[in-house]
């Protein structure tokens, strides 16, 4: 559908803003993923970059539960495991 096909599409363009040090736009970008029914894979990256913008903020328990989303949709992707370290060691729990 086209919904999806644009959903799909904004996922680079945002985990490219959050890269960047912009997680507002990257949020931002993820307006039409976030309206479409992405397939499994989709909704994994879209649950990374969703993590990656909470973290930035410092929102560290919302961060690991976007990674534990995004691990039950595409089971192990390392960058899942990297969001959750890096949520974890920005908390401080070691």
């Amino acid at each position: 559908s086209p919904e999806v096909k644009a959903g799909l599409a904004a996922l680079g363009p945002a985990a490219e803003k959050l890269a960047a040090g912009d997680p507002d736009g990257a949020a931002a970008a993820l307006e039409l993923a976030r309206a479409a029914a992405l397939p499994r894979d989709g909704y994994a990256v879209r649950c990374l970059v969703e993590g990656g913008v909470a973290a930035v903020k410092g929102r560290m328990t919302e961060a690991r539960e976007w990674a534990d989303r995004a691990d039950a949709a595409s089971p192990g992707m390392p960058a899942t495991d990297y969001l959750r370290a890096s949520a974890a060691a920005a908390a401080g729990d070691w």
